[in-house]
């Protein structure tokens, strides 16, 4: 409910679902992010598509737990442009939202609080990690075959296009085999004036 829902932003009109759409594979789809005014962002949006794996979140890792990861976004005056004091305020005037924290986190103060909001978002980010694309159910056995634009796409990518020198199977992501247990990130960015360097 939470992560579709506008009442996190300080103008009710933006929710992670606005940036991380489901049907885009939990991100915007976009060159760019577009901010809550309308203007372009300097990036897009990731998937969270399996993020519950990553060691370090956004394109630059400055955050390395997925629970710390929404404050960021609260307090972006390009995003939620908000702060916990006010959405707090709003969900605890919110029947649906104060009877279900009370009943999730039994709290004894009966108020809902800033961990409760990133634990829940949390938890819902943790589910999105299916392993059902038609190549995971592949190499777990659940398939027989494959479509032949699926095997050369999947060839290409780990192949010819050295797509899978940083986006390693069967995330995806960025987590490096064989512990999965850290992530990587790599700058891509070509310079404006495209000189040539000297040395």
């Amino acid at each position: 409910m939470l992560f579709f829902d506008p009442i996190l932003s300080s103008d009710n009109r933006m929710s992670c679902a606005s940036c991380h759409l489901p049907e885009k594979a939990f991100t915007d789809g976009m060159r760019t992010s577009i901010s809550n005014t309308g203007h372009p962002l300097k990036r897009n949006s990731m998937t969270l598509n399996y993020a519950v794996y990553a060691s370090g979140y956004f394109h630059d890792m400055r955050v390395k737990r997925l629970e710390d990861q929404f404050e960021h976004v609260v307090f972006s005056e390009d995003e939620f442009d908000s702060n916990y004091a006010s959405i707090i305020d709003k969900l605890n005037k919110s029947p649906k939202y104060a009877d279900r924290f009370q009943a999730i986190f039994q709290d004894p103060r009966s108020k809902i609080r800033n961990h409760h909001i990133d634990y829940a978002l949390t938890a819902y980010v943790m589910s999105l990690n299916s392993f059902d694309s038609p190549v995971d159910q592949y190499f777990q056995g659940k398939r027989e075959d494959l479509p032949a634009e699926i095997k050369r796409g999947f060839n290409l990518f780990t192949g010819k296009a050295a797509c899978a020198t940083c986006h390693f199977a069967p995330l995806f992501s960025g987590t490096v085999p064989p512990l999965y247990v850290e992530s990587e990130s790599e700058v891509l960015g070509v310079p404006n004036d495209k000189k040539p360097l000297l040395f």
